[in-house]
């Protein structure tokens, strides 16, 4: 597991959380709006980043957002660090397409937007949950 305080490039002053937890799932929160997502980190998706539109699973996602993620802080564990990023939407689903920095790799999330309120972390049991305590096992 690994915690990292980020901000971006064009948005300095919108500070956001990002968790990486087991099975490649990830966890990004924004401390200033009400924004969230839950997803998994698959590598390469093969998609070209910054394109306006991408086809992913017969489905056609907008591109909204192109940016660079900067790494203010480490909390936890070992968290990826600065990353070049494309976030394309389709509805409440979310794909970001990354680019670590520091070695090129990709790091392509297929993710879904959630409230912030549903959800709490609990150290115990490594597991997302919903407030209600009930397990959340949403597939992306």
């Amino acid at each position: 597991m690994a915690e990292g305080n980020y901000v971006t490039e064009s948005e300095p002053d919108k500070p956001y959380r990002k968790y990486k937890l087991a099975d490649n799932k990830v966890l990004v929160v924004s401390e200033t709006e009400d924004f969230a997502y839950f997803g998994e980190d698959l590598g390469d998706l093969g998609i070209k980043p910054g394109s306006k539109f991408v086809k992913y699973k017969e489905k056609e996602f907008v591109l909204s957002t192109s940016d660079f993620q900067i790494l203010k802080s480490v909390e936890l564990g070992n968290p990826e660090g600065n990353v070049e990023f494309w976030d394309y939407e389709n509805g409440n689903e979310i794909i970001s397409i990354g680019i670590l920095a520091e070695t090129g790799e990709r790091s392509d999330v297929v993710g879904k937007v959630i409230e912030k309120g549903e959800i709490s972390f609990s150290l115990d049991s490594g597991s997302l949950q919903r407030r209600a305590g009930e397990t959340r096992n949403d597939k992306v």
